[in-house]
């Protein structure tokens, strides 16, 4: 944060003295020994200042979720903590795409995502460049709390340009290099419950007993890998 309010060049009490006190070496190493207490305190409270504003605060966050009653996790970063506290303290802000672009870059690195909005899909798209999201469960809880419950989101994970040979048509510019995504099984587990056919039914005397059936045989459905991918 700006602290223009407090002195930025170092502690010097001499300065304000009369010139003649810094000759006697007794009276100069005593104020250059304050010197010294004065830019610790100096800095200690420029410490404690940025930890009011979430934007500059370290040791504060953990005050700072405390409050808003969020999860103490000491193992994020500080961008990271910074974003869930931010946008927990915009919960009354009203929701337009405008708003979802700012949460959705919270937690990408470079602010590159973005969602596109299909209204008559009640349907937002969230475009999230690839290995560039921060903190991908985070992004999805604060998506819940704001996003209406009408409205269904689903990801977009794209290639940024500048990889490959690009093409722009209506500003849009993209990459001519593939992305492909698939898989193929190479392992599975087989298990067989046969039916069992040594039981015998036994009825209570006098009563009627109806046997309807009993399975013997079972169908078995194997799909097997396409190794021609």
């Amino acid at each position: 944060m700006n602290d223009i309010w407090l002195r930025q060049n170092k502690v010097s009490i001499l300065k304000y003295l009369p010139y003649f006190l810094s000759k006697d070496y007794r009276f100069k190493t005593t104020n250059n020994a304050c010197d010294v207490e004065h830019e610790n305190i100096k800095q200690y409270i420029k410490d404690c200042f940025n930890q009011l504003f979430v934007e500059s605060a370290t040791w504060g966050l953990d005050l700072w979720e405390q409050f808003l009653g969020l999860p103490i996790d000491k193992n994020n970063d500080y961008k990271t903590r910074r974003a869930k506290i931010l946008s927990r303290m915009n919960n009354r802000q009203t929701v337009t795409l405008e708003f979802v672009n700012y949460l959705i870059n919270l937690f990408v690195a470079d602010k590159t995502g973005y969602a596109v909005d299909y209204p008559e899909k009640y349907l937002l798209e969230i475009m999230l460049p690839d290995n560039r999201v921060t903190d991908f469960k985070a992004l999805e809880d604060i998506l819940e709390i704001y996003i209406p419950a009408h409205i269904g989101w689903e990801y977009v994970s794209y290639v940024q340009p500048g990889t490959g040979d690009e093409t722009e048509v209506d500003g849009i510019k993209t990459t001519a290099n593939p992305i492909y995504i698939g898989g193929t099984m190479t392992s599975y587990f087989y298990t067989e419950i046969p039916a069992d056919t040594t039981y015998e039914i036994s009825a209570m005397e006098g009563a009627q007993c109806n046997v309807i059936g009993v399975i013997k045989t079972a169908d078995i459905i194997n799909i097997p890998a396409d190794y021609t991918i």
